[in-house]
């Protein structure tokens, strides 16, 4: 859980399966023994972790759901991970500070690989708390490119040959070809 501004966002449910698959890390590294796949997987869960959703990449490789709180809204509401694809739910505390679900014909869901928001005339009123309202979202790019395919194998690589933060050898945090191809794909301009 993390505060962006004025939104508190959470990551529900992660999604169902990596975009590289150990056994597929495995052949790029060309290795053949089961003696590091422990340490390969945590390199993999690391790099997607890095650059997924509100990494580098700023958007979500795969289909993950997200909450996303604010205290108030007015008729838009912007979402911080892209693209969303699919409005779940909308809950809010009313004046009471009792949790209520709001009908989801109410709201409208706008969304591409630069922006998200969530549309309504209709925001019910709220009790007074930073989490007062809540924006229960899918958002992925279903399949992922090619491109991030290849940029978090050329992480994991870097980080399978070079274990040590520091050598002799001049080294970088993410390899150069892996920073363009997450370059090529980037959702917006994080840091």
């Amino acid at each position: 859980m993390y505060r962006a501004g004025d939104h508190i966002v959470r990551r529900v449910v992660g999604p169902a399966a990596s975009p590289v698959s150990l056994a597929d890390m495995k052949a790029h590294l060309r290795v053949t023994s089961s003696a590091e796949d422990g340490l390969i997987q945590s390199y993999i869960d690391a790099a997607v972790s890095m650059i997924d959703a509100d990494g580098e990449l700023g958007q979500a490789i795969m289909a993950q759901t997200w909450d996303e709180s604010f205290s108030s809204a007015s008729r838009d509401i912007r979402l911080s991970i892209r693209p969303a694809v699919e409005l779940v739910s909308v809950s809010y505390f009313d004046a009471d500070n009792a949790q209520q679900t709001a009908n989801l014909a109410d709201f409208a869901l706008y969304s591409s690989d630069f922006w998200a928001f969530v549309r309504s005339n209709n925001w019910p009123s709220a009790y007074d708390r930073p989490d007062a309202i809540t924006v229960r979202y899918i958002a992925g790019l279903g399949a992922p490119e090619q491109g991030i395919i290849h940029a978090i194998k050329l992480i994991v690589s870097h980080w399978y040959e070079n274990r040590a933060d520091a050598t002799d050898a001049k080294l970088s945090d993410i390899p150069r070809g892996a920073a363009h191809l997450i370059n090529l794909s980037r959702g917006g301009w994080y840091g």
